[in-house]
């Protein structure tokens, strides 16, 4: 979307008018604040500078409209637009290139697994290639290595060149990475029965070597794993057995560092163990549920909160203001321990990117 520039007025006499005018048509200038048709995909670098959003399109061709907004004015700074069912968006740590990865189709409607990197300042893509079919997890190191998790086993990816290769056979449901630590996450079934259980391992290079792991958590009936990025604590969703003997959707608070669990707690009108988990960046919170149930956990107290609201959790800002969707409107933020809505734009604490506490 282009934004015209204020034309020369003419032919207006009285300042005043000429000068209401022209502010008027600065405030309708677009921004992550007040962009419309928000669905319910937004994501912050880690350092806090870009937002990255994504408008859908036709879905006929599946044409999605990209923008990048940089903080703390939300101004926007380049755009694209997908001819593609994007599965996986991870910013690197340089903090200037986004990563994608999903299914691309060509102007004939052929379809092929694609993987771009794009220069967030310019919205160009500067790498595209093809990539292994039918990915279930990718992850990116602290020195932004990628890797890839299919059911061909692990895939690792160079975002400069496009070289891949494949360093190992493990396959797993799904994979994850402490941002800080480096340690490895990884959800499998070793027996192939739906049994899941969480693996803890120290690094990359021992979770690949197939060495022994740090911890294990399970067996769950299907789970699925979130880190937070205080790199201390982890959420198991997963299915249990409720006080009626009936199975119903949990979830785990899990401390990786000293290998214990917190906290269990059910959740109310359960979406599915598909639907995604969000953690705040202070690690205080978890955001979990879609309409018409959204749940607030407090990690702290081990209390959760269900509200019920129509519109979609798409995540939390780096100073852990929830982030909410709703379809042709634009993104609300809500303060996590009132659920009430935030003045847009946001306050600085909401965007700064807490410190580091250090590595317990």
């Amino acid at each position: 979307m282009f934004v015209a520039t204020p034309r020369r007025l003419l032919f207006f006499v009285v300042t005043s008018v000429c000068v209401a005018f022209a502010a008027s048509t600065v405030q309708a200038e677009e921004t992550l604040w007040t962009t419309r048709g928000a669905s319910g995909q937004l994501r912050f670098s880690k350092d806090g500078k870009y937002a990255w959003s994504t408008v859908p399109g036709d879905t006929n061709v599946i044409i999605k409209e990209n923008n990048v907004w940089e903080m703390p004015a939300g101004t926007k700074v380049s755009g694209w637009q997908d001819r593609a069912s994007t599965v996986f968006r991870n910013f690197l740590n340089d903090g200037k290139h986004l990563l994608q990865i999903g299914q691309a189709y060509t102007e004939t409607n052929e379809a092929r697994s694609e993987g771009r990197v794009i220069e967030l300042a310019t919205g160009k893509s500067i790498l595209d290639v093809d990539v292994p079919s039918r990915i279930i997890s990718v992850v990116v190191t602290k020195d932004d290595k990628v890797y890839f998790f299919s059911i061909e086993g692990v895939t690792q990816f160079d975002t400069k060149t496009g070289e891949q290769k494949l360093v190992s056979d493990i396959i797993a449901s799904q994979v994850a990475i402490m941002p800080d630590s480096g340690r490895v996450l990884a959800v499998m079934d070793p027996l192939g029965e739906l049994q899941d259980s969480v693996y803890v391992f120290n690094s990359m290079a021992d979770f690949l070597a197939k060495r022994k792991p740090r911890y294990k958590f399970g067996p769950f009936e299907v789970a699925h794993v979130t880190p937070a990025p205080d790199d201390k604590t982890i959420v198991i969703r997963h299915m249990a057995t409720g006080n009626d003997g009936l199975e119903v959707e949990s979830f785990t608070c899990v401390d990786v560092v000293r290998g214990r669990r917190l906290a269990q707690y059910q959740l109310t009108n359960p979406s599915g163990i598909g639907e995604p988990d969000y953690f705040s960046a202070d690690g205080k919170w978890v955001m979990t549920g879609s309409p018409p149930t959204i749940t607030v956990f407090n990690v702290e107290k081990k209390e959760g909160t269900p509200h019920e609201d129509d519109k979609t959790p798409v995540g939390f800002t780096p100073g852990s203001a929830l982030i909410m969707s709703v379809y042709g409107k634009p993104f609300q933020f809500l303060d996590p321990a009132t659920y009430q809505p935030l003045d847009t734009p946001l306050e600085e604490k909401w965007l700064k990117v807490p410190a580091k506490s250090g590595r317990r």
